[in-house]
C-alpha cells in the first residue's frame, strides 16, 4: 500500500479548499485494494505538477518552481523531465508537453499548461491538461 497526500479540490468552483488563515487543505490518498494502482499514480502525478518547488510539506523536493517562469517567461520545463521521469515507470507510456499559451486565471494571472497522456497499466487512456 502506497499513501501520498494531495489537495483538496472544492466541486463547486473547481479551486483548492483552503481555511480561514488561508492554508490548503490536504487529503490522503491511498492505493486501492483491487491491485490497480493506476489512479492513484495519476493523483500524484497531477499534484506534483500542480505543486509548487518546496510548496509540499512530505514531498519537499517535489514540484514546478511556476511563479519563477512567468517572472523570467523561462518555462520550467527541465522539472517538469524530472517529474516525467519519476512517473513513467508506472505507466506504459507517459508524455508531458507543455501547452504553447499561458493559461488564464479567475484572478487575473497566468499559469503554465502542460498537457499529460498516459496509457495506464489496465490500457486505459489518459489525457488532461494539468495547469500548475
Amino acid at each position: 500500500m502506497a499513501r501520498i497526500f494531495g489537495r483538496a479540490v472544492d466541486p463547486a468552483t473547481g479551486t483548492f479548499k483552503r481555511d480561514d488563515d488561508g492554508a490548503y487543505y490536504w487529503e490522503v490518498v491511498d492505493t486501492p485494494d483491487t491491485g490497480d494502482a493506476s489512479q492513484f499514480w495519476i493523483t500524484a502525478l497531477t499534484q506534483n505538477l500542480q505543486l509548487v518547488l518546496g510548496e509540499s510539506p512530505f514531498n519537499g523536493n517535489s514540484g514546478v518552481p511556476f511563479f519563477d517562469a512567468v517572472d523570467t517567461q523561462v518555462p520550467p520545463d527541465l522539472y517538469v523531465q524530472l517529474i516525467q521521469q519519476k512517473y513513467a515507470p508506472y505507466f506504459l507510456t507517459l508524455t508531458i508537453t507543455r501547452v504553447p499559451q499561458n493559461q488564464e486565471r479567475a484572478d487575473g494571472t497566468f499559469a503554465l499548461t502542460y498537457n499529460v497522456t498516459a496509457v495506464l497499466k489496465n490500457g486505459e487512456l489518459y489525457q488532461q491538461n494539468i495547469t500548475g
